[in-house]
């Protein structure tokens, strides 16, 4: 009796690793003014209303960010959750947390970026994009370094913004979720 090629072809290749996402979720508060230097002090007024108050309000954030990679075969993980965890810690954690956005982050103050929850998003994901492969390096298959996939923030339970980006793949590839 004889394999066939399909079955031949897939006892010859290896299956692909089983890819997951995991999820780590923080808090922290900070303190914001949302006022934009690109409109008039009336403008912003209208626009944002009593989030404009000059003497700034708050929030107590929600903050939860997915990291997507191969599960590694001998820890079973694709990424140590300590080890995000305390990229979060040493980054977001420690610039945001118990802040005024606008005077404290330099995204903000120096940019002239208005302290949105959207642009605190991108701000967020951009941050922990650049300083995550410091902290979990190349596990998963020993070849495909996890990636940031989303975060999502929470400025209130009824105020949810999610964001995330493309990324380039260890190949040159551009990967879109």
């Amino acid at each position: 009796m004889t394999m066939s090629s399909t079955a031949a072809a897939s006892a010859a290749s290896p299956r692909p690793r089983p890819v997951a996402v995991i999820s780590r979720v923080e808090k922290f508060s900070a303190a914001h003014r949302l006022h934009s230097p690109h409109l008039s002090d009336a403008e912003n007024a209208a626009v944002f209303g009593k989030c404009n108050h000059v003497n700034f309000h708050g929030h107590n954030y929600t903050l939860r960010v997915d990291v997507r990679g191969p599960i590694d075969a001998a820890t079973g993980m694709v990424v140590n959750i300590a080890d995000l965890k305390r990229c979060l810690a040493d980054t977001v954690l420690a610039e945001c947390d118990h802040r005024n956005l606008d005077l404290d982050v330099p995204y903000f103050a120096r940019e002239r970026v208005p302290s949105t929850t959207e642009n605190l998003a991108v701000y967020v994901y951009r941050t922990l994009a650049a300083a995550l492969p410091k902290y979990v390096g190349k596990t998963g298959d020993g070849v495909t370094a996890p990636r940031l996939d989303k975060v999502t923030l929470w400025e209130t339970d009824k105020n949810i913004v999610e964001y995330s980006e493309p990324y380039v793949a260890d190949d040159g590839e551009l990967l879109v979720r």
